[in-house]
């Protein structure tokens, strides 16, 4: 049997861009190997200073698009 191991680190939780990430990952290892347990760790919640507000302060006042349009495809800075 196989595991995976899910970390949501993020102070946003399953606000953040990264969940959303990680998530599209676990269903792409399941559709691979179905039997598969997946085993959640919740991080983030460990520091209890660590929350969204300065998550936010450390990334500047702005969220990601992601953040505003869940369903939408997000497209950074043209180089």
């Amino acid at each position: 049997m196989e595991k995976i191991l899910h970390l949501i680190c993020s102070p946003r939780g399953q606000a953040s861009e990264s969940y959303r990430l990680s998530q599209k990952i676990i269903g792409n290892l399941l559709d691979s190997e179905p039997a598969a347990t997946v085993i959640i760790r919740a991080i983030s919640d460990a520091i209890a200073d660590l929350d969204e507000r300065y998550a936010t302060a450390l990334g500047g006042t702005e969220r990601s698009c992601a953040e505003y349009l869940p369903r939408a495809r997000c497209r950074g800075p043209k180089s």
